[in-house]
């Protein structure tokens, strides 16, 4: 008896899995970008954005160490320096509110 009752739940744990591959969100690299440099803007934590947008936090982290070896190694697919454009203008901001911050503390 237990040899039946083990091979079924074999077979549905195979169902279940199955389904949950092919429901499983794609996300495009457009998509894996704006989060990434929504995290690299700061404005919320990386848990609070994670949560927001439905991924684990190792996932954005593995995104994240992609973006930035695909800025310098230029990959195909890619606008050629879009990333180093895409962090210049995030370091710009972020030199805007340091001067802005001393300018307060003054």
């Amino acid at each position: 008896m237990n040899k039946k009752s083990g091979t079924s739940k074999d077979a549905a744990d195979k169902l279940v899995k199955g389904i949950k591959r092919k429901t499983r969100k794609q996300y495009s690299a457009e998509e894996k970008i704006r989060i990434v440099l929504a995290g690299l803007r700061g404005e919320d934590s990386i848990a609070a954005l994670c949560r927001r947008e439905g991924i684990s936090e190792s996932l954005y982290y593995t995104w994240s160490k992609e973006f930035l070896e695909a800025g310098k190694l230029n990959r195909p697919g890619f606008p050629r320096g879009f990333f180093v454009q895409n962090l210049r203008g995030f370091f710009k901001g972020v030199h805007l509110c340091v001067e802005r911050l001393l300018h307060f503390l003054r």
